[in-house]
């Protein structure tokens, strides 16, 4: 059975699209599969509105391998341990110039053509509620 894609069309495509809708989420989450179109990069925004005591919420980019179907990791950000909404670029040629609050950066680019997903990796079975949203880079 193939995962359900979600296709954002390009060059018409809206940039900005929601990858998980807010929800209370008590156990590791994928999103549903992301088609990237030619985009070089991607913003990730996670508003992280309820975690519980103790707790962390780590989001992960895995892309798909073609052949097998699989999904790799190709990058782990930094484990979120407080309510808060974060920022992660992870883009070829990017780096963080000054350091911000909340913002992470990764030098890495999305496959120009192929399936990718988010992962949120839950620390414990604690209530979590929380949302992601996308913005391609071009």
């Amino acid at each position: 059975m193939s995962d359900p894609v979600h296709v954002v069309p390009f060059p018409q495509q809206d940039p900005v699209f929601v990858v998980l809708a807010s929800a209370a989420r008590t156990a590791d989450t994928n999103s549903a599969v992301l088609r990237n179109q030619g985009a070089l990069g991607v913003v990730l925004l996670v508003d992280l509105t309820v975690l519980a005591a103790t707790e962390t919420v780590t989001p992960n980019i895995q892309i798909k391998d073609p052949i097998s179907g699989l999904y790799v990791t190709v990058a782990t950000f930094a484990a979120i341990a407080a309510v808060s909404t974060r920022a992660y670029y992870l883009s070829p040629g990017v780096s963080e110039t000054i350091a911000q609050a909340n913002v992470e950066v990764q030098q890495l680019a999305l496959p120009a053509w192929g399936d990718w997903r988010v992962f949120m990796d839950h620390s414990a079975a604690g209530s979590h509620t929380y949302s992601v949203a996308a913005l391609y880079l071009y």
